[in-house]
C-alpha cells in the first residue's frame, strides 16, 4: 500500500494549494454553492452528468407533464 501511495504521489492532476485557496474563498462567499467541483476532471464529470440528466429529462418530459390537473 505504501508503494502504491508513493507511486501515485504527485501524478494526479490538480494543485492542492490552488484547491485549498478555492475552498477557503468559496466558504467565505456570501452565498457559497452547495457543490464545488475542483479541477478540469471534476468539471467534465459534472458536465457529463448534467448532459445525461437533461437527455433523460427531455425523453420523459411528456410523462412528467401528463400528471398535471
Amino acid at each position: 500500500m505504501r508503494t502504491t501511495a508513493a507511486d501515485l504521489n504527485h501524478t494526479r492532476p490538480g494543485n492542492p494549494f490552488k484547491a485549498a485557496r478555492a475552498i477557503v474563498e468559496t466558504a467565505a462567499a456570501a452565498e457559497p454553492p452547495p457543490r464545488l467541483p475542483l479541477g478540469a476532471d471534476a468539471l467534465h464529470a459534472v458536465d457529463a452528468k448534467l448532459d445525461a440528466f437533461r437527455k433523460e429529462l427531455d425523453a420523459w418530459r411528456h410523462a412528467a407533464l401528463a400528471t398535471d390537473l
